[in-house]
């Protein structure tokens, strides 16, 4: 048996859209209304004012279909995201952040999802993978967003891309949908990057490279060798963590950092395995 509260938000009927917050809320006939408090929080905002109690704003309508409509049409300042937590009694029932598609911090993710809305296609070709040449394509505009500079490459005897960071560091990336031979591609990777810091040594470029391999697949369905990963500091991506970074697009990251932190992690696992 499942009991829901008495009051709720319509998610399907709520949104934020140009500084204005609509939100739906459905109201048990026989519970009293001044019961139900709701909190958002504006981002950015300005200044002390992202944080604020509009349960009194709500708009309630006569009882139908054995439901009452609440209704909170609430024009904001500076919003790109609010976070609702709405309260019955002294129990909070839901906790959600509504974004507007059109704004965000991040101006590669308002230019990436003004030709792809909500980054549906990118989310097929990453999460529902099923063409690797799409699934490359989907891998590259996911680093551009998340700050990256990559490159896809022509040549087939070289890494599917190519990245750079604002700092300067050089990432080589193999991509696949699915792993038959774990260690053939882990070898072909290092391979690559050793030649890459042979030819950027004998040119004087001091630069750090690293290796990613991107799967589709989540974790459980990829025969991965963590020692063969510590060992050759290789970074494994696979599906869940494609789907983790979505979450990451919305504002700027710190490539460099990211890297960074990477790299500590692998370093730390490989002094461990000795």
């Amino acid at each position: 048996m499942r009991v829901n509260p008495p009051a709720g938000v319509a998610i399907d009927e709520s949104c934020l859209e140009s500084n204005r917050l609509q939100l739906k809320l459905d109201l048990h006939p026989k519970f009293d209304p001044t019961s139900v408090h709701l909190a958002i929080r504006e981002f950015p905002g300005k200044g002390i004012e992202t944080r604020k109690q509009v349960g009194n704003l709500i708009v309630w309508q006569p009882e139908q279909n054995s439901l009452r409509k609440g209704v909170l049409d609430l024009t904001l300042s500076n919003a790109d995201s609010v976070q609702t937590m709405l309260v019955v009694g002294n129990r909070t029932v839901l906790r959600r952040w509504f974004f507007d598609s059109g704004k965000a911090v991040n101006s590669r993710y308002v230019a990436t999802q003004l030709f792809d809305k909500d980054l549906k296609q990118l989310r097929r070709s990453l999460v529902d993978a099923t063409d690797s040449v799409a699934f490359e394509r989907g891998v590259a505009s996911l680093f551009f967003l998340l700050g990256f500079s990559p490159a896809l490459q022509l040549e087939s005897a070289s890494p599917d891309i190519l990245i750079t960071t604002p700092g300067g560091q050089i990432v080589l990336v193999e991509c696949t949908i699915k792993i038959s031979n774990f260690h053939n591609k882990v070898g072909k990777l290092v391979d690559r990057r050793n030649a890459l810091v042979k030819v950027l040594e004998a040119s004087n470029h001091n630069l750090r490279v690293d290796a990613f391999l991107i799967c589709g697949l989540p974790i459980s369905q990829i025969a991965v060798d963590q020692n063969s990963l510590t060992q050759h500091q290789v970074v494994l991506l696979s599906r869940e963590g494609i789907v983790q970074a979505f979450d990451q697009l919305r504002i700027p990251s710190n490539p460099d950092e990211f890297l960074k932190n990477m790299t500590a992690s692998l370093t730390a696992q490989k002094n461990l395995l000795g």
